[in-house]
């Protein structure tokens, strides 16, 4: 008899371990990260948001997510990344300890065969983007040269735009154009403030 129990038991035991477990819900939940991210950025009902699906990280055990606000034309995506347990969210960027965390914008200024003053070659480079009539700009541009360029002369380097110089020379060119114009049109405009 207690073969026979044991017996049952033990068939009861193998068929139960067989009947497929029910499928684990994700822990990765859409609606519940966008609800928390609009609370999170404070954006309004006006502005819709997009949860990009998870993908594999940097950071072992989190999946980075972007989540996009969009109202209109425009729209931001902001990077978080995702506990693997789906409770847990981060904002933020990963950076790479042995490389420069500004290298990406530093790329995109090209500064070859520009203007320039202080020492080629210094630690410290500041680019300018100047407007040549405007007076807050021609404080600026002397107050660089009165303290930085002259306080640090082999340490700082300031590289002025070409495209400035450019806008420059152009002004330049058809300042005379716009005074030709104005002086022969001059008489036709007293002549329609008279009417």
């Amino acid at each position: 008899m207690v073969r026979c129990v044991l017996s049952f038991l033990l068939a009861s035991s193998i068929l139960l371990g067989q009947v497929p477990a029910p499928a684990k819900a994700s822990a990765f939940d859409k609606p519940a990260i966008e609800k928390y991210v609009r609370h999170l950025l404070m954006w309004p009902p006006q502005i819709s948001i997009s949860v990009g699906d998870p993908k594999p990280s940097s950071i072992a055990g989190l999946k980075e997510v972007a989540v996009t606000g969009s109202m209109g034309p425009r729209s931001q995506t902001v990077p978080f990344f995702v506990s693997a347990d789906g409770k847990r969210i981060m904002q933020g960027t990963v950076y790479n300890l042995s490389e420069h965390p500004f290298k990406p914008t530093i790329d995109k200024l090209k500064t070859e065969l520009q203007p320039a003053l202080g020492t080629p070659g210094a630690p410290v480079v500041i680019v300018v983007f100047s407007d040549f009539q405007c007076p807050h700009c021609k404080e600026e541009a002397q107050t660089l040269r009165a303290n930085v360029i002259k306080n640090f002369p082999k340490e700082v380097k300031a590289e002025i735009k070409k495209e400035v110089q450019e806008v420059k020379a152009a002004f330049k060119q058809t300042k005379q154009e716009v005074k030709d114009l104005w002086s022969s049109t001059k008489s036709e405009v007293k002549a329609e403030a008279k009417e």
